[in-house]
C-alpha cells in the first residue's frame, strides 16, 4: 500500500474509485483529508458535502482516528494498542497522535502497569466534544490477566499519581474503552495488582511482604511422598499467615514433557487467600511420567 499525501488512502484508490488527488491531502481544500471525509461518509471533492453552507471541517461528526500515521504498532508486539473516536469539528487524524514511551522510568515503573503505555501527541488548543479512547488486548496479555481486572488509567503528573477511569468491557472483540476529556499519558493496568499494592502501602500491621511459588513434581513417582509435600507446603503457608505476612502464593506443578506433553506444565494464577492456595494444593493428584 503506497499512500504519499499520507491522508489514509491508497494512491490506487485514490485515483480509481474516489478521483482524488494521491499527492495532496486535501483535495478540495476545506480542511478535511480526503481518507477522513471518505471515512466520515463525506465528499472528498466538495467543501460542502451535504450543501447546507458549513464547510465540512466545521460540521461537528464523529470520526475514527488514525493515531498511527507516523508509527506503525504491532498489537503483539506492543500488548495493548490503542485506538481513538472522537465527536467535534476538524479532522482529528491530523492533530492527535500517539507513540510508545520507552523511556520514562516514572511510567515503566509503574507495577500494575500492563502491556505498552502510550503518549498521545497535540497542540495545545486541541479540542473536542466526546471522546472514547479503546485498547486492544493481545492474547500473550490475556493469557496471564483476565480482562475484568483490566482498566484503562492515565498518569497526572501534577498529583503524581494514576487516574483510573470508567472502564468497559468488550469480550468479543478482546478490548476495553473508557470515555475521555483530554489525551496524555494513558496505558493499561491490572485492577487486581493495583488494590493489592494499595493496600499494602495503607496496611499498618503487616510484618512483611512476599511472593512465594512452590513447584511441584507431580508424576506419579510421587505417589508416595505428594502427600508429605501437602503437608509441608500448608505448615509454611499457615505460619506466614499466622505472622501477619502479606504473601502471594503461586503454584507450578510439572510432569514429564516427553511422555506427558508440554501441556503438563501448568502455571496456576496468583492466590492471596492462604486457604484458597492450600485447597488448590490439596486437589493436586499425581500420574503419568516416563524414566
Amino acid at each position: 500500500m503506497k499512500d504519499t499525501d499520507e491522508d489514509g488512502l491508497d494512491d490506487n484508490i485514490e485515483i480509481s474509485i474516489y478521483g482524488t488527488d494521491p499527492n495532496y491531502w486535501d483535495t478540495d481544500d476545506d480542511g478535511m483529508s480526503d481518507g477522513t471525509e471518505v471515512a466520515c461518509g463525506l465528499n472528498p471533492l466538495v467543501k460542502d458535502s451535504d450543501g447546507n453552507g458549513v464547510l465540512d471541517n466545521g460540521e461537528i461528526i464523529s470520526q475514527s482516528v488514525r493515531l498511527d500515521s507516523y508509527y506503525k504498532y504491532n498489537l503483539t508486539e506492543v500488548g495493548t494498542l490503542p485506538s481513538v473516536t472522537l465527536t467535534g469539528k476538524g479532522d482529528f487524524s491530523r492533530e492527535l497522535s500517539a507513540v510508545s514511551i520507552e523511556h520514562d522510568q516514572t511510567i515503566l515503573g509503574i507495577n500494575c502497569l500492563v502491556g505498552t503505555p502510550f503518549e498521545f501527541l497535540h497542540d495545545d488548543d486541541f479540542t473536542f466534544e466526546s471522546g472514547t479512547l479503546n485498547f486492544q488486548i493481545s492474547k500473550e496479555i490475556l493469557a496471564k490477566n483476565q480482562l475484568q481486572d483490566l482498566a484503562i488509567a492515565w498518569y497526572n503528573y501534577d498529583g503524581n499519581k494514576l487516574e483510573i477511569l470508567d472502564t468497559t468491557y468488550h469480550t468479543e472483540s478482546q478490548s476495553i474503552s473508557a470515555s475521555v476529556t483530554h489525551f496524555s499519558t494513558y496505558f493499561v493496568i491490572n485492577l487486581r495488582t493495583y488494590h493489592y499494592d494499595i493496600d499494602w502501602v495503607n496496611s499498618g500491621n503487616i510484618t512483611g511482604k512476599a511472593d512465594v511459588v512452590f513447584v511441584i513434581d507431580t508424576t506419579g513417582s510421587m505417589g508416595g511422598a505428594i502427600q508429605n509435600v501437602r503437608n509441608n507446603i500448608n505448615q509454611f503457608v499457615t505460619e506466614l499467615k499466622e505472622n501477619h505476612v502479606d504473601v502471594r502464593l503461586g503454584l507450578v506443578e510439572y510432569r514429564d514433557i516427553y511422555v506427558d506433553g508440554i501441556g503438563s506444565t501448568k502455571s496456576y494464577d496468583w492466590y492471596t487467600d492462604v486457604s484458597d492456595f492450600q485447597r488448590k494444593v490439596a486437589s493436586l493428584g499425581v500420574g503419568g511420567g516416563g524414566d
